[in-house]
Order: C-alpha cells, then structure tokens, then sequence
C-alpha cells in the first residue's frame, strides 16, 4: 500500500514542481530588474533575459532529471517492463489530475473560466503535453534505462549508429521550429498580431496566444512522438536491446545539432526585430531550448527503445501487458525472490 501510494505521489509532486518552475522565474523577474548583487550585463532587458531563461533551464532540467529518477527507482525494485503501459499511465493520469486541479483553482480563484472554450480547451491540452506528457516520456526513459541495464546489446558500429543522429536531428530540429512558429508569426504581423492572411481568431490578444499555444503544443508532440517512434525503429531495424551509452550519445549529439541548425536561423530573425536587448537576449534562450528539445527528444528516443523492447519481450512471452492488468501493485517478477512485504515496505 505505502509503495502505491509513492508511485502515484511522486508524480503528483513533480508535476507541481514543474508548474512551479515553468511560471516563478518569469513572475520573479516581472518588474525587469534582478537583485543588485548578481552580475548584470549593459543592457538590463538582456540581464533579465539571461536569469529567466538560465532558471528555466535549470528548473526544467532538475524536473526531468527527478521523473528520470522516479522511473529508474521503480524499475529497480520491480519489473515494471511486464506492465509498463499500467505504470506510465499512473505516473501520467497522477500528473494530469492534480494540473487540472491547480488550473480549476486558478481560473476560481481569478473569477474567470476564459471568454473562448477553444482557447481554454487549447491551454489545457498544450500544458497537458508540455508537463505531464514530457514527464512520463520521462519517468518511462529511466524504466528503460534500468530495466535493460543487464540486456546484451549490438554494439552499432558508427555508421550504423549515423542515421538515428541525423533522424534526432530532424526530429529535434523541427520541435523547435514548430516550438518558434507561432513567435514567428508574430514577427511576420509588424508586432501587431499575425499576419492578416492567417485565420484570426477574435481580438489580437485571443489570435496571438492562440497560435503561440497551438505551435507550442505541435512542437511538444513532434519532439515526444518523433523520438519515440525513432527510438522504437531503432530496435526494429537494429535488433538493439538496450539503449546504450554509444546510442544515447549519438541520438543526443544528433539532436543537438538539429536543434542548432534550427536555433541559430530562428533566432536571427528573431532578434532582428527586437532591438532591446535583441541578440543578446536571443543568445539566451539557448540553454532553455537545448533542454526543452534536444534533452526532451533524447529521452523520447530512450523510452522508445523501452516501449518496443518491453512489447517485444511480452510477444516473446506468448501474453504482454495485458495480461497483468489484475495486479494494481505492480509487484515485481524477479530472478531473485523477494518477500510481499519486503517490496511493500522498501
């Protein structure tokens, strides 16, 4: 009962931590100054740029960090590859409910549900994407991790392992274009609004966020359903059983690069129309972007070595998931017995 608990809790937390982080450095910094004793740049709209976008960074890599961690823990106590679909669905439904109960808080608390049901529908889907769907790809790239951690993997040679880093790239690359496109659309409008030729959606405002959300939402989608469908073929194709150091690291290369083919064009225009504090601030956003794409897009790829392996290994067993969806504790099936009450009280 005390480890069910857990599993369902500790996503429910990350979740907060990750609103938290998502929302704090742009509220803390909203007055456009940072406190006297921290280094500051000539410009002071660059400075404040440089401190949001670093703390994003930060507090969204700890959070992946920490539902990479969750998972990992998990599957070292129990053979969560039997019933990964159960586990990564808790880890997302624990996420989702308690994001929909702080947004029902909010909108309470504000004394407004939104003027358009489109956009409210639009703002929930997108954060759902970006903080519960990010953070279970995630907790499912550590289940990987530890539960092929001992497989025997092919060892790719660099030529076989070429085509995954350029496919991350393109898949890295294109989250973050589509990540941009709605910014883009506003440079494109002179600063009011989108272009014209564009569908409009009510007043300026509701138009502009609503294709800020809608590109952001598509880039969240591209760059988990890119990575796990790449890290899926990848032990189609290739028959690897892990996903090993060699791999992780060219995927990861990959999508770097991708990300940068993508970022250094983007941000240029960018900061083309923004004079204050224009390029410099542009340079900032890098560290954010490398973490909210590129790392994203290689733990998409992980926990897709994770999903075809697990289905595999299921098919191999002559039942899969399914066939364990009576047991709501997870319990482990390991080589080594282990007592009932040692795993619940681990």
């Amino acid at each position: 009962m005390r480890r069910s608990a857990r599993t369902v809790l500790l996503p429910a937390v990350l979740t907060v931590v990750a609103v938290a982080s998502q929302f704090l450095p742009p509220i803390a910094l909203a007055r456009g100054s940072v406190p006297a004793w921290l280094p500051a740049l000539e410009s002071t709209a660059a400075t404040v740029a440089v401190y949001r976008e670093t703390g994003l960074a930060i507090a969204t890599l700890a959070v992946l960090a920490g539902a990479f961690a969750l998972g990992y823990r998990e599957a070292s106590h129990r053979d969560v590859g039997r019933t990964y679909l159960r586990y990564v669905g808790v880890v997302c439904a624990a996420g989702a409910t308690v994001l929909l109960l702080m947004f029902g808080g909010a909108v309470v608390a504000n004394g407004s549900a939104g003027s358009s049901p489109f956009l409210t529908a639009l703002v929930v889907t997108a954060t759902l994407v970006a903080i519960p769907g990010v953070l279970t790809v995630s907790a499912l790239a550590g289940v990987t991790v530890a539960s092929t951690r001992d497989s025997g993997s092919r060892a790719l040679s660099t030529r076989g392992l070429l085509p995954f880093a350029l496919a991350a790239g393109v898949v890295t690359g294109a989250g973050h274009a589509l990540n941009a496109a709605g910014d883009l659309a506003m440079v494109a409008g002179d600063g009011v609004g989108v272009p014209t030729w564009l569908p409009q959606f009510g007043t300026i405002g509701t138009t502009v966020t609503t294709y800020l959300l809608a590109s952001q939402l598509a880039g969240d989608l591209a760059l988990v359903g890119g990575g796990l469908a790449l890290g899926a073929l990848a032990v189609r194709r290739t028959g690897i059983a892990a996903p090993a150091r060699r791999f992780v690291a060219a995927v990861a290369t990959g999508a770097l690069g991708g990300l940068l083919v993508a970022w250094i064009p983007i941000t240029w225009s960018l900061a083309a129309e923004n004079t204050d504090p224009g390029l410099a601030a542009g340079a900032a956003t890098l560290p954010n972007a490398v973490v909210s794409t590129a790392v994203v897009a290689t733990l998409a790829t992980v926990a897709g070595v994770g999903v075809a392996r697990f289905e595999a290994d299921g098919s191999d067993a002559g039942g899969g998931v399914g066939d364990d969806t009576d047991d709501p504790g997870f319990e482990a099936v390991t080589e080594t017995p282990v007592s009932e009450r040692s795993i619940r009280d681990h």
